[in-house]
């Protein structure tokens, strides 16, 4: 009987194992790269095609919103190109001012704009309006199962880091991690120049939960319309 009750103990342990390394492969986000066709814009406004290097995110039980998507996250710093000669080429944001590719039946545009006071990064067109124009980076989290130290799953979530950009060159930089009280005190200074916007961003953010990426496309929409 020990015998048996040995083996069934090892027999349990080998699932275990198993599963184990099976939870640990598919939680985590796996990347690949795709070759696609598109063109870069050097800082002298000239238009040169090339072939892009962009990468993407296979899908997992973690992260099911990801897809095969493609990663922005990694393309804020650098993009990698094969350029005429076919050479490749690391292209950073200082070096160009941004680039286009062609990715399945959509066409994606990332402009070199500054991220924070010190540090430009190629960043995604949220709106491009009248008056402000408003881009983007975001940074994905998985969420994770109930099991192996969590009492109950979590579904994943995305931090975003804007840039605001007036037409006479004047930047805000704000990100979802940010206080609520410290968004709008921003907010509200860099559109002073609006008296009604300051009664709007008050009432975007009044709520105990605010949906922030909703409340800052809002707010830029409402400020591109207004007189």
């Amino acid at each position: 009987m020990k015998f048996y009750d040995c083996l069934l103990v090892c027999y349990m342990k080998m699932r275990l194992s198993s599963f184990f390394i099976l939870f640990i492969l598919l939680g985590q986000e796996i990347h690949a790269q795709k070759a696609v066709k598109g063109y870069y814009v050097g800082l002298n406004n000239d238009s040169i095609p090339a072939i892009f290097r962009i990468p993407k995110r296979t899908a997992n039980f973690l992260n099911v919103q990801s897809g095969n998507s493609i990663d922005f996250s990694d393309l804020k710093d650098e993009v990698v190109i094969i350029d005429g000669r076919d050479e490749v080429q690391r292209l950073m944001p200082t070096e160009i001012k941004g680039f286009v590719f062609n990715y399945g039946s959509a066409q994606y545009k990332l402009f070199s704009k500054p991220a924070t006071e010190y540090r430009r990064n190629f960043l995604q067109p949220q709106i491009i309006g009248r008056k402000v124009n408003l881009f983007h980076y975001s940074i994905g989290h998985p969420g994770h199962p109930a099991g192996f130290g969590h009492k109950t799953s979590s579904n994943g979530w995305k931090d975003y880091y804007w840039t605001f950009e007036k037409h006479d060159r004047t930047y805000l930089f704000v990100n979802s991690r940010m206080r609520k009280k410290e968004i709008v005190r921003l907010l509200k200074k860099y559109f002073s120049d609006d008296t009604q916007m300051q009664e709007l961003i008050d009432q975007k953010f009044r709520r105990f939960i605010v949906d922030t990426p909703k409340a800052v496309q809002s707010i830029v929409e409402s400020y591109n319309s207004s007189e």
